[in-house]
């Protein structure tokens, strides 16, 4: 049977048990679906798998009941409609996060949750990083002294449980060595636009603070206002990927590092951006 709560996705939740149910029961029809959930429109249930239609907060009362779905599993059902639904980045991180309580859905989709944690969390990137400093060590108590602003002990410990269930990071207490390794796993779209979302805005919330509080000597903010075409402002992304990637692979073979440093680039419209016409046929 379909469960709900190995899905990321309710409108695929709904097409894979319209499916099972058209394969395994010969009543099953969209039009007896509807009668089922007390709808009036007979392919209400199609119109919804196909996106063009929402679940209103009555409407999945009324499918919840047709799906048959226990109380559990209907507030499940319940809080990844929502979810799907909206098209607040920080609304979709607080169902997310609800969604992550219920048991059955950490128990399938822990990679997923620990993925999410990563991306969202800046101290878990930065405690990876940490990872290649020559005094490294394992105790949560000296990586949460470490970081700015500190962490707590328990996020430290969590840090190292993710990234060593991602395998980020190897432990090896008996030679007292921790080394960063190359995990492999791919992140679902509705759980990497949600976790990228958190990681800039917390990123950006440091910077902040870096600017208030950390010395320009080892601080370096700055930024330009320029005027652009939908031309220029595509070059200057493309410019920024290339630099960041170059950069990336120079600073790697820089040296002994010694700290963790978070370098932003950011490129955002201060004006409304135009539409333009495309140029007249000849």
């Amino acid at each position: 049977m379909v469960s709900i709560y190995q899905y990321l996705d309710y409108r695929k939740f709904l097409l894979d048990y319209y499916e099972e149910k058209k394969r395994t029961t010969k009543t099953m029809s969209y039009r007896n679906f509807a009668r089922a959930a007390g709808l009036a429109g007979w392919n209400y249930l199609k119109l919804v798998v196909d996106g063009k239609r929402n679940l209103s907060a009555s409407s999945i009362a009324k499918f919840a009941k047709a799906l048959k779905l226990k109380k559990r599993e209907t507030d499940f059902f319940s809080i990844l409609v929502s979810m799907n639904q909206s098209s607040d980045p920080e609304e979709k991180s607080r169902y997310y996060e609800k969604l992550m309580t219920f048991r059955r859905f950490n128990e399938i989709h822990r990679m997923e949750n620990d993925i999410y944690q990563l991306l969202s969390r800046w101290y878990i990137a930065a405690v990876h990083e940490l990872v290649a400093l020559p005094d490294f060590d394992t105790d949560p108590r000296w990586i949460a002294q470490q970081l700015r602003p500190n962490i707590t002990i328990a996020e430290a410990k969590k840090a190292l449980e993710i990234l060593q269930h991602l395998g980020l990071i190897k432990i090896d207490r008996e030679k007292n060595m921790t080394v960063q390794t190359k995990g492999h796993f791919a992140t679902p779209d509705q759980v990497s636009g949600i976790a990228i979302f958190n990681f800039q805005k917390e990123m950006l919330a440091l910077a902040h603070n870096a600017l208030r509080y950390r010395s320009s000597r080892i601080r370096d903010i700055s930024g330009l206002t320029i005027a652009l075409s939908p031309e220029g402002f595509d070059t200057a992304k493309d410019m920024i990927r290339e630099f960041r990637r170059g950069l990336h692979a120079k600073l790697a073979t820089g040296g002994q590092p010694t700290a963790v440093y978070q370098l932003n680039f950011q490129i955002f419209p201060l004006s409304e951006v135009k539409a333009t016409r495309a140029a007249p046929s000849e």
